[in-house]
C-alpha cells in the first residue's frame, strides 16, 4: 500500500513538473514554430524594457521576440499574470492602428499594422 501511494505522488509531482515546464515553454515553442514557417525570429532583450512592452510583460518580465514573416513584422510576448485586461486595453488603444493584436491565452503578437492572411494564418497555426 505505502509503494502505491509513493508512486501515485510521484505521478503528482511529474505531472505538475510537465505541467510548469510546457507553460512556461510556451512562447519559445511559439517563436520556433515560427521559424520552422519560414519567419526571422529573434529575441529582442531591449524591447522587453522599452513602453508599451514593459507594461505588458509584467512584474516577472518574459522574452519578447521580433517576428518578420513575408513582408510582415511583429513582436511576439507572453503577456505577465499581473498584466490585467484592463491594463492591456489601455496599452492597445494607446498605439492605435499602427498595431493588429493576435493571441492565444497569455501570448500576444503585436503585428505593426495589418498583417497578410498568410502571416496570420502562420501565426495561429503556432499558437494552437
Amino acid at each position: 500500500m505505502r509503494m502505491l501511494a509513493g508512486l501515485g505522488v510521484a505521478l503528482v509531482l511529474a505531472a505538475v513538473g510537465y505541467a510548469d515546464s510546457t507553460r512556461n515553454a510556451g512562447l519559445g515553442e511559439v517563436a520556433n514554430c515560427l521559424r520552422g514557417g519560414g519567419a526571422k525570429v529573434e529575441l529582442s532583450p531591449m524591447l522587453r524594457e522599452a513602453a508599451p512592452w514593459k507594461e505588458l510583460v509584467g512584474r516577472r518580465g518574459s522574452g519578447v521576440y521580433e517576428i518578420e514573416l513575408g513582408g510582415d513584422r511583429g513582436t511576439l510576448l507572453r503577456v505577465g499574470r499581473d498584466v490585467g485586461a484592463k491594463q492591456l486595453q489601455a496599452v492597445l488603444d494607446a498605439e492605435g492602428a499602427r498595431v493588429t493584436a493576435q493571441s492565444s491565452g497569455r501570448i500576444l503578437a503585436l503585428w505593426y499594422g495589418r498583417p497578410a492572411a498568410g502571416s496570420a494564418a502562420a501565426l495561429n497555426r503556432c499558437l494552437h
